[in-house]
């Protein structure tokens, strides 16, 4: 139906070297993408990877991923988007791989004409032949203010938490537009790690 898109794709890449040797390398991909819209403020989206990679005639690689995604418009101005992947990477010739997973969430709105806001939240986790597992969590927040017409600003604050490490990072601007030529503004980051010890680093800038 008119509500439905599908899409598939074939690769193929090949590696050739000096002529003492005979072997060539090669990947072979395919991919397969289906988007449903059953309304306009709604959206299904899946997408699924194959690969495959060779030295001479033995595979060496494989990678097998899949990820599943719903857009929709809660408000006219409102926006939020929930997605959840995964897949698997095995190396034949280390004997060595992985498996991942993530879901990830965000929030974009206007919360009113001068006030744009965007959440963001993101877990992830990975696990290799052994059984050791790392997790990863991180949480976005950026906004954006028009004060006036010639005056706007910026900040956004980002968490991230991954395994025993703990990353904290602040950035603020403000921009003003003197006249049509001319313009001035300023930023501020603030960073802050965290494992075992703790750093903290600042830096302001401001242009004309």
């Amino acid at each position: 139906t008119s509500h439905i898109v599908q899409s598939m794709r074939l690769q193929v890449g090949f590696i050739g070297y000096e002529a003492s040797r005979v072997d060539i390398d090669r990947m072979v991909s395919g991919d397969y993408n289906i988007q449903y819209k059953p309304l306009e403020t709604l959206e299904f989206s899946v997408s699924l990877i194959h690969r495959d990679n060779y030295i001479g005639s033995a595979k060496s690689q494989e990678i097998n991923y899949g990820m599943a995604r719903v857009r929709g418009k809660l408000l006219p101005r409102l926006e939020v988007v929930q997605e959840v992947s995964g897949g698997r990477n095995t190396s034949m010739t280390g004997n060595t791989g992985f498996d991942s997973w993530s879901y990830r969430s965000s929030l974009t709105g206007r919360v009113t004409a001068k006030l744009d806001v965007t959440t963001g939240y993101l877990h992830q986790r990975i696990r290799d032949l052994s059984s050791f597992e790392r997790v990863k969590n991180q949480y976005d927040f950026s906004f954006g203010y028009v004060v006036t017409p010639s005056i706007q600003t910026r900040g956004s604050l980002n968490l991230t938490k991954d395994g025993h490490t703990r990353f904290i990072s602040h950035d603020y601007s403000i921009s003003w537009a003197l006249s049509t030529k001319i313009s001035t503004s300023g930023t501020v980051s603030i960073t802050e790690y965290q494992n075992g010890t703790s750093s903290r680093s600042e830096r302001y800038s401001a242009q004309v």
